[in-house]
């Protein structure tokens, strides 16, 4: 596969080549489009839309969701992404949940291919283990 353009996550690159995850592809410049993508900028703004229709005066910025992103990407759990994303935009989500989980859903979304790679690679790893 042949990358156009300056990545905006290798490891997401990686987890889309492996999965032929198209969406995830495109939106870490693997298939080219008219303009730059970012996946991080991509997540910021579904999360966003989910916090409005929750009614949540939340906002993430880019890096926001940078930090919880990689922490997943590189092996990082649910919790991981839960204290990264709390400590990068200072809320307390045991005080709103909703939050999160909402968070949590767009990020499964759009980085599904991450999510089946690491279940793959988990699998694989657990099985070698009880070897």
């Amino acid at each position: 596969m042949l990358v156009e353009r300056d990545a905006t996550s290798s490891g997401v690159q990686i987890c889309a080549a492996l999965t032929r995850n198209e969406s995830m592809a495109r939106s870490v410049n693997l298939i080219p489009s008219a303009e730059k993508q970012d996946i991080y900028e991509i997540v910021a703004g579904h999360a966003n839309a989910e916090f409005s229709k929750l009614k949540l005066d939340w906002t993430l910025e880019r890096d926001d969701v940078k930090k919880a992103a990689i922490s997943v990407v590189y092996g990082g759990t649910h919790k991981t992404a839960y204290e990264e994303l709390q400590e990068s935009i200072n809320k307390r989500f045991d005080e709103e949940p909703k939050g999160f989980q909402a968070f949590w859903g767009v990020l499964s979304q759009t980085m599904a291919g991450v999510m089946q790679v690491e279940k793959y690679v988990g699998a694989m790893l657990n099985e070698l283990s009880s070897a």
